[in-house]
C-alpha cells in the first residue's frame, strides 16, 4: 500500500502507512526504514535519506544494496567526492542484484563533471561489461537501458535511441503500468544524453504525470537531467511534477 501511494506521488500517505508498519511490525524495522528512504529519495530529501542510512545496522549491506543507496544519495546531492568514495569502497562487494557496472557509475560522475575523456573511458568499459551481461540476460530491459545510456554518452546516437526504444518495448506501459513508466522515462534521458533535446522533452512530457514516472527529486536535482536544464519546457514539466506531489 505504501508503495502504491509512493508510485502515485502521494508521499504523505505513503509515509503514514510506513509509520504504521514500523509500529506494527518492529521486527521488520530495517525494511520499513528503507521504504521510508525510498520516499525521501523520490522527494529529493537527501538529509532524511542520510539519517536513515546512518541508522542501518553495521554490516547490513546485502549484495551492496546500502552502498548503492549511498551512491545514489551522494549523486543526487552532487557530492562527487563522496559518490566516488562509495564506489571505490564497494568494489569488493558481490555485484549480484544489480546490472549497473561500477564503470558506469564512474562514468556518470565524470559526465556530470564534464570530464569528457574520463567519462568516455568509463562508459566504454561499462559497455563491454554490459555486453557480457546481455549475453546472460538477453531479455533484460534493465541491461539494454544502461547499454543505451552508455552508447549515448559515447556519441553513438542511433544505437542508443534504438536500444532505448527496444527496452521500452519490452515493458510497454499498456501492459506494465508499474515498471513501464520508468523505461519510458529512461528513453527521455537517452534522448537528452544523445543531444536530442526536442524528442527528450516530448518523451518526458508523455510520462511526466503517470504513476511511477519521473520523481520530483530526480527532476529537480539529478545531474543526469542537466542537458535539459534551462529549457523553459523542461522547467515547466518540473514545476508540474512538483506541484502534483503531495
Amino acid at each position: 500500500l505504501a508503495g502504491t501511494y509512493q508510485s502515485m506521488r502521494q508521499y504523505s500517505e505513503a509515509q503514514r502507512i510506513i509509520e504504521r508498519g514500523l509500529a506494527s511490525f518492529p521486527e521488520k524495522a530495517v525494511e520499513f526504514q528503507l521504504s521510508k528512504l525510498d520516499v525521501a529519495f523520490d522527494r529529493g530529501d537527501t538529509q532524511t535519506c542520510r539519517a536513515i542510512l546512518d541508522s542501518v545496522p553495521a554490516g547490513f549491506n546485502p549484495n551492496g544494496m546500502i552502498s548503492y543507496y549511498r551512491f545514489q544519495v551522494a549523486y543526487l546531492d552532487r557530492d562527487w567526492a563522496e559518490a566516488t568514495r562509495v564506489v571505490d569502497s564497494a568494489k569488493g562487494l558481490a555485484p549480484e542484484g544489480y546490472v549497473v557496472p561500477f564503470a558506469f557509475l564512474y562514468g556518470q560522475i565524470a559526465r556530470a563533471l564534464h570530464d569528457t575523456e574520463k567519462a568516455r573511458a568509463a562508459f566504454a568499459d561499462a559497455r563491454k561489461l554490459l555486453e557480457e551481461t546481455a549475453r546472460k540476460r538477453p531479455d533484460s530491459p534493465n541491461v539494454i537501458v544502461y547499454m543505451a545510456l552508455s552508447d549515448a554518452a559515447l556519441g553513438k546516437k542511433e544505437d542508443a535511441i534504438r536500444e532505448g526504444k527496444e527496452a521500452m518495448a519490452k515493458r510497454p506501459i499498456a501492459k506494465d503500468a508499474f515498471t513501464g513508466p520508468g523505461f519510458a522515462t529512461f528513453l527521455a534521458m537517452i534522448y537528452a544524453w544523445a543531444g536530442e533535446k526536442d524528442p527528450a522533452i516530448e518523451q518526458l512530457a508523455s510520462v511526466a504525470m503517470l504513476p511511477n514516472g519521473p520523481t520530483p527529486g530526480a527532476l529537480q536535482k539529478n545531474a543526469d537531467w542537466d542537458d535539459l536544464r534551462g529549457d523553459p519546457r523542461f522547467e515547466k514539466l518540473v514545476e508540474k511534477v512538483v506541484a502534483a506531489s503531495k
